[in-house]
């Protein structure tokens, strides 16, 4: 992020579960940093499919079991 240019600096997941187009209406929401998660109390998953959302869950438990404990 250091050496990004440009008047907005966006860094995300590989996995784009946000769509590209809605990419304008994020960024009026957003303060100087924003961090955002699909765990955080309120979120909303819509048109997430039940397993990807188990697959997340059971990788997320496996990360902090056996690497960053915490997170």
């Amino acid at each position: 992020m250091l050496a990004a240019r440009g008047v907005w600096r966006l860094f995300a997941d590989a996995d784009l579960s946000v769509d590209l187009n809605q990419l304008p209406r994020f960024f009026e929401f957003t303060a100087d940093v924003s961090i955002a998660s699909r765990e955080a109390p309120g979120a909303d998953r819509i048109g997430e499919p039940l397993w990807r959302h188990v697959i997340g869950r059971v990788f997320n438990a496996y990360v902090r079991l056996l690497a960053v404990a915490g997170i």
